[in-house]
């Protein structure tokens, strides 16, 4: 009943929910079989989230058909390329998509917003470390998975990089920015 949009990878499947969380239903196989799914949460912490929007409409269309009559089907609903989490945090949005089997969330930090008040709280997840390529190590019971190691920019005059790295939190993860115009 909580998930607005999901998408389906070769390991698993990705659930955004009505309050902003995504889940991660990661794919175990054990001797050669599939196992129950382990699952990752990650909660968008003191969030301010104003809505859930599916953008770029797919042509794919989905239909759930259960029942032996038309009475309990459930037919063309649309599916989205992009999904956009507005005012996340005052003045931030994020943007979540799949780039192949991998699930990307771009923030989007416009004038006044603070990228230190991004801050996610993490369950299902044993050990969370920084490795030594900045990217974010997860111990879970699905095994060792791996965070990308985090991009900032800023379209002023020209793409700038800006410094970013991922900073640990009591439960969780967040994120370190060097020096940006903040007017922009």
């Amino acid at each position: 009943k909580d998930v607005l949009h999901y998408a389906r990878t070769s390991n698993g499947t990705i659930f955004i929910t009505n309050n902003g969380d995504m889940v991660y239903s990661i794919k175990k196989t054990d001797k050669g079989k599939d196992s129950v799914a382990r699952h990752i949460r990650e909660s968008l912490k003191e969030n301010t989230l104003s809505g859930i929007q599916g953008d770029e409409p797919a042509m794919t269309k989905i239909h759930y058909l259960r029942g032996d009559t038309p009475d309990g089907w459930i037919k063309n609903i649309s599916t989205y390329d992009i999904v956009h989490l507005r005012d996340l945090y005052k003045g931030i949005d994020v943007q979540v998509q799949l780039n192949g089997n991998n699930m990307e969330k771009v923030f989007f930090v416009h004038p006044g917003g603070d990228p230190s008040s991004i801050k996610i709280a993490l369950a299902g997840v044993k050990e969370t470390k920084i490795n030594l390529h900045g990217e974010l190590e997860l111990e879970t019971d699905a095994g060792l998975l791996h965070l990308t190691k985090p991009l900032a920019y800023q379209n002023v005059n020209g793409k700038k990089n800006v410094d970013v790295s991922y900073e640990l939190t009591e439960n969780g993860y967040g994120f370190k920015v060097g020096a940006y115009d903040k007017e922009q």
